[in-house]
Order: structure tokens, then sequence, then C-alpha cells
């Protein structure tokens, strides 16, 4: 499994009927920003990680014995929201690389699972105060994971702005192209046509240069000049006839070429109006997002501000101090449990959307 480039970061996602198993290949960004908020390396993640509550199985294997860090490998599993994870990682000393593959598969026993079971070996369920971390870390990946189009890391605005203004360049560009492209044809047909009509031209003078036919001008050039020229003439006539499937040819050929053109001027066009419409509804999509979040934030927080320096002013009386304490106590957990309850609906309804509908749970 080699290792991703940054650039390049992305979710391979198996089709729906491999067993709805998703996989996520992350490099060592990914990774030591996943578990950052531990505080963990790489080797004392095996050490925090093995008493983990809602782990099921921890493989790790030090390729040496003199030290722990050198080449290591595991793997652990563990369940959240009815979805069995299955995270396997590998430590590479030399390119100081990270290599993580995250397995989530949906509605199916773990016992069953042909992939896992060779690193099943079974593990104690202690409480441990870093596991609300990890899952927390975790639930961030999954809401930039995308089933469509992989993982989406969210690039500052400057960032997005330069693209945007990148495809926008390059779609101005490409109209451009196509301008002179269609310029060019243009161009080319009226050359064309020119050369069309000179070779009508010149076919109706070889059939009326013809000696086997009844031309007047035949007689009257052959009147005129007697049989001296006669040989000359039917050389003459020879030599056209000759040239004529030539010109016709590359008439043909330059005709085609152009509309090769044209048609390769089009295709660079819809592209880079395909490209700019997909950054328009990312930004969109972000954008209602955080428009929604700002609003549900505002909306549970205002009344508590409100009330707050409404007992807060100095004609205030104590009874009215003492009853406004009352309150925040009362306000601020209610309002915390609603934020609480309205973040976990909606990373179920991002992974059911991922990972398809649960039928069932978990026991």
């Amino acid at each position: 499994m080699g290792e991703a480039p940054v650039a390049s970061l992305r979710a391979i996602v198996v089709p729906r009927d491999m067993e709805k198993r998703h996989i996520v290949l992350m490099d060592r960004s990914v990774f030591l920003t996943l578990f950052d908020t531990l505080g963990l390396d790489e080797y004392a993640l095996y050490l925090y990680l093995t008493n983990v509550p809602g782990l099921y199985y921890l493989v790790h294997r030090p390729t040496t014995t003199s030290s722990p860090q050198a080449g290591n490998s595991g793997a652990l599993g563990f369940y959240l929201n009815t979805v069995h994870y299955t995270l396997i990682w590998s430590y590479s000393p030399e390119t100081q690389a990270v290599n993580v593959l995250v397995l989530g598969r949906a509605n199916a026993p773990f016992e069953t699972d042909p992939l896992v079971r060779p690193m099943q070996t079974k593990q104690p369920i202690v409480f441990n105060p870093l596991y609300p971390a990890f899952v927390a870390c975790f639930q961030g990946f999954l809401r930039n994971w995308d089933a469509e189009a992989g993982f989406r890391p969210r690039l500052p605005a400057s960032v997005v702005q330069k693209r945007t203004m990148e495809l926008d360049n390059d779609s101005k560009k490409g109209m451009t192209q196509f301008s002179e492209a269609c310029l060019c044809l243009g161009s080319s047909l009226t050359e064309s046509e020119k050369n069309l009509r000179e070779l009508q031209t010149v076919q109706e003078i070889a059939k009326q240069l013809d000696p086997t036919s009844s031309s007047s001008l035949w007689d009257r050039i052959q009147h005129v000049h007697g049989d001296n020229n006669n040989d000359m003439l039917q050389q003459s006539t020879i030599e056209i006839q000759t040239a004529m499937p030539s010109l016709q040819s590359q008439l043909a050929s330059r005709i085609a070429h152009f509309e090769w053109e044209m048609r390769w001027a089009d295709v660079n066009l819809r592209l880079a109006t395909a490209r700019m419409q997909r950054t328009e509804a990312c930004l969109a999509k972000q954008d209602s997002q955080t428009m929604v979040s700002i609003a549900y934030t505002t909306m549970f927080f205002l009344p508590a501000t409100f009330l707050a320096a409404l007992f807060d002013m100095e004609a205030t009386t104590e009874l009215m101090k003492s009853d406004f304490t009352f309150y925040w106590k009362l306000a601020v957990p209610v309002t915390a449990l609603v934020l609480l309850f309205w973040d976990v609906t909606r990373d179920r309804v991002i992974e059911r959307r991922v990972l398809g509908p649960a039928k069932k749970r978990w026991v």
C-alpha cells in the first residue's frame, strides 16, 4: 500500500455490490490530524488504544525488537453509530511516512468478516477518557468524506478563490481559442469554395477541350491553329485531368482537418464550463451549510443573551437577579443539549447518506 500524495488526497469507495465496504486511503498528514487532539505519536497510539471501550481487536507487529518504533504496523476495530470500522496503519522510519487504511462496513456481524478475521484478538472493554476524543476526530473526518467525490478537506477561501479565477481564465482562454478556430474555419471554407469554383471552371474547360466532344470551341481552335497544335492540347488536357484527383483529395483533407479543430475547441470549452460549474456548486453548498449553522446557533443563544443584558442592568432588583441566575443555570444546559442533539442527528444523516440506511443496530 503506497503513500498517497497530499495533492491527490481522496477516498476510494468500493461499489455497493461489494457488501457495502468503503475503503479510505489517507496519508501521513491526515493521520496526524486525525489523532492530533490525543497528543499521541504512532507507537503511543498502540499503548493508549489497547483498552479503549468499543475496541474489539488490536494487532501490533514491530519488525525489530530493538526499537519499538522501527517499522510499526497494526490494526484496530471499533463500532461507531452502528457501523463497524477497521483502521490499519503502518509506519516507515526510512521515509517518515504513515499509511492508514480505514474500512467501514454496516449491518454485518464482525465474526463473518473474512477481511479482519485473521487479525482478531479479544480485548477487555474498559472506560478510557481518550475514546470520546478519538470518536470526535473520526466523526470530523467523516464529515469531509463524500461518497462520490472522495475525501475533500476544506480549503481556505483564498485557495478556493484562486482556483475559481484559474478556472475562469481557462474558460476564457478556451472561448478565445474556439473563436479563433471558428474564424480560421470560416476563412478556410471561403478559400475552399474559391478553389472548388476554380476546379469546376477547369473541368468545364477540359470538357470543351476534349477532342472527342463536338464542341464549337475545339473546332474554332483547330480551325485557327491547324493540326500542328493537336499534340500540345492533348498533353495539356491529360495534365489537367491528372491533377484533378489530387486537388480534390487536398480539399477534402483540409475540410476534415478544420472540422476536427472545431470539435476539439468545443470539447475544451465544455470541459472548462463543467469545471467552473462544479466549483460554483461546491462553494454554494459550503456557504449554505455555514449559513444554516450560524442561523441555528443564533436562534438558540439569542434569548439567553437578551435576558442576560436585561437582568444585568443597574436598576435590576436582587430578586430579578436571583431569578435570572436560576434561568441561566437552566438555559445553558438546555441549549447545549439541543445543540448536541442537532449535531448527532446531522452526523447520522451524513453517515446514512454515505453508508446507506441502517436496517438494524449492533447489540
